[in-house]
This record gives structure tokens, sequence and C-alpha cells, in this order.
């Protein structure tokens, strides 16, 4: 189904600079007077922030639990916020979506894609973004730009971890899942978010 909002997604491994691209997007769409929401996951509202503060921490150590409360935290972003947005022609820019789970509980922890289609599918009524942008970085490069912040459950995994992450992202690449180069300037990669969005929102 098309509504007329657009969803823009971002990815990334952290320290890959989407927390960054996201802030200067959001700069540009005010400039532009444009109607546009932020979200992020997991969290977004008190109950996501509940989860948040559960998967990050480290207490959930069973993996279907994990996919769950992640669909749960997905589920109600989406039919309580993101849908009514879009419905009403608000450009909705989400700080990572579903791809994350297919990327770090897929590839990095084993889950079956099929499992996490049909779960994913069911908590967001299967919206598809209209655009996602994962910014990609080695993650050598990733760690080194985080190293001095305090680390949740996820950014204390292994290193191999996260190449696993990083190759399952890769291979999402399609005609709206696109890979920017993390490692340019910040400005020039702006830029190339600037003429991706503006061409998608023109549609």
């Amino acid at each position: 189904m098309k509504y007329k909002g657009k969803l823009i997604t971002f990815e990334g491994i952290d320290g890959s600079g989407k927390s960054t691209q996201i802030h200067r997007l959001v700069d540009y769409l005010y400039s532009k007077q444009a109607k546009y929401s932020v979200w992020r996951e997991p969290g977004g509202d008190k109950f996501g922030n509940k989860v948040r503060d559960i998967l990050l921490s480290g207490v959930c150590h069973n993996l279907q639990a994990e996919v769950l409360l992640f669909a749960a935290t997905r589920a109600n972003l989406m039919y309580e916020y993101i849908i009514p947005d879009l419905q009403n022609g608000v450009h909705a820019l989400m700080d990572r979506y579903y791809h994350s789970t297919y990327a770090y509980q897929g590839y990095g922890k084993g889950v079956p894609q099929d499992v996490l289609s049909y779960i994913t599918a069911y908590a967001t009524n299967d919206v598809q973004p209209d655009l996602t942008l994962f910014i990609d970085v080695l993650p050598e490069i990733a760690r080194d730009r985080i190293k001095l912040r305090e680390k949740d459950a996820y950014e204390q995994q292994p290193i191999e971890f996260f190449h696993a992450v990083r190759r399952g992202y890769l291979s999402m690449q399609s005609d709206t899942f696109i890979v920017l180069n993390g490692d340019q300037p910040i400005e020039d990669l702006h830029d190339d978010i600037k003429a991706l969005v503006d061409k998608v929102i023109e549609q």
C-alpha cells in the first residue's frame, strides 16, 4: 500500500555515523518546510523505551525472546505512530527498521530469515520503506569511533559478529536499499543523502 508520506530508514552498525546523518537530514527537511517525524528502534515512546532498556542492558539471554521483544516495540511504533503519520502525508524517518533484525539477529545470531520475515510482516503490516540508507563502514573503523563511550550489550559483541552483520546488510542491496560509503567526509555523505531523499519525496 502506498501512503502520502514516505518511509525513509537508516541502517548501519554502531559508529557508522547514521545518527549524525539523520540529524543533518532533519535540519534539511525543516529548511524545506517538509512535514516529517523522527523515530528510533528500539524505542520511540514509553513502551518502546522500556523494551529498549531491557534489550540493551543484556538481561535478556533468550534469542527467541529477543526477537519477539524487537517485534513488539516495532509493532507498537508502526501501528500507533508511523502508519498514521504516513497516511497523513508526514515523512517518517527511522533510525533502524526491520533490516536491523535481519542483519543482527539473522546474519549475526543465526535466526532463520523465513522466521524473521514472518514475524516482521505481522509486526509492521508489511509496510516497506520507500528508501533505506545503509551507511557502510568497516567494523574496525566503527568500533574506533565509539571507543570512548559506554558500550551496550550489542556494542560489546566481538568484531567477528559485526563483520557477519555487515555482510548481511550488504546482501540486502536493491533499488530501495542503498549502500553509502560511510568513510567519506560528513558533508559529502549528507549531499548524497539529500539527493536520494529529494528524489523519493518528489515521486
